[in-house]
């Protein structure tokens, strides 16, 4: 949550600078990292769930294989743990970075246009008084040369 608030804050700041198109750039690239955390995770489930059989075959066979069978069943355990870790992290990535940011950036983006807008008619406003005096002052200027 530090993160995403942090991240915010530089975004609020810059979001009015022209740099939009780059945080929207992070957060496409983001959003395809998170994918693929996601792909490797059930990626690494269904390799650890093969490596699983492979080590209780070991298991149940008679022998010295029995105890590598042990051995692999304890590697694989601790690999769950990495792989549910794993699985955390691209959920509280999305969750926490991703998903928070792109609110944001929908609402900074109605808040820009919101400010384009007035701008914009402010700009307009300002364009036709400067004619309009322009205009008044050619009409003085022509008053004066007669008069």
């Amino acid at each position: 949550n530090i993160l995403f608030y942090l991240v915010c804050g530089f975004l609020s700041y810059f979001i009015y600078h022209g740099s939009y198109p780059v945080w929207d750039d992070f957060i496409s690239k983001a959003s395809k990292l998170q994918s693929q955390l996601r792909a490797t995770v059930v990626t690494v489930a269904a390799f650890l769930d093969a490596f699983q059989r492979v080590a209780d075959l070991a298991t149940n066979s008679r022998g010295k294989t029995e105890d590598i069978g042990s051995s692999l069943t304890r590697m694989c355990l601790r690999h769950r743990s990495i792989e549910a870790k794993l699985r955390q992290f691209s959920m509280v990535f999305l969750d926490c970075l991703i998903n928070p940011l792109q609110e944001q950036m929908e609402e900074w983006k109605r808040a820009v246009n919101v400010l384009d807008k007035e701008h914009a008619k402010e700009y307009k406003k300002a364009r036709h008084e400067i004619k309009k005096r322009s205009s008044d002052t050619l009409k003085l200027q022509k008053k004066a040369k007669k008069g």
